[in-house]
């Protein structure tokens, strides 16, 4: 699967990106839905696209350190479910095709 996301010029200093799913999670709360992906990106590297009310939003990109995806996934999962969100517990589920527990859009 590819993904692609838009971020807003005047909420993030991060391109849009696409890339291939490594990982994501989906949290609700009270009708509201937010998902977090982090994508392999094309071209090396990693980046982490933030999805609310729809809008996807590049929040994180990396280079050279990919754990720094993983970590700003977890990051945001952890405020999320702080904030009453239910997050499914655990981990980011790995993307379609990397294991059989996994999440679908």
């Amino acid at each position: 699967d590819t993904a692609t996301a838009a971020a807003s010029s005047t909420d993030s200093d991060f391109p849009s990106i696409t890339g291939t799913e490594k990982s994501s999670v989906t949290c609700t709360s009270k009708g509201d839905t937010r998902k977090i992906s982090v994508l392999n990106v094309e071209g090396g590297g990693c980046g982490v696209v933030y999805n609310k009310a729809g809008a996807d939003k590049t929040v994180a990109m990396a280079k050279n350190s990919l754990d720094h995806c993983d970590t700003v996934s977890n990051k945001i999962k952890t405020n999320l479910e702080g904030a009453g969100y239910d997050c499914g517990g655990g981990a980011a589920a790995p993307a379609a095709g990397t294991s059989s527990d996994t999440q679908k859009q």
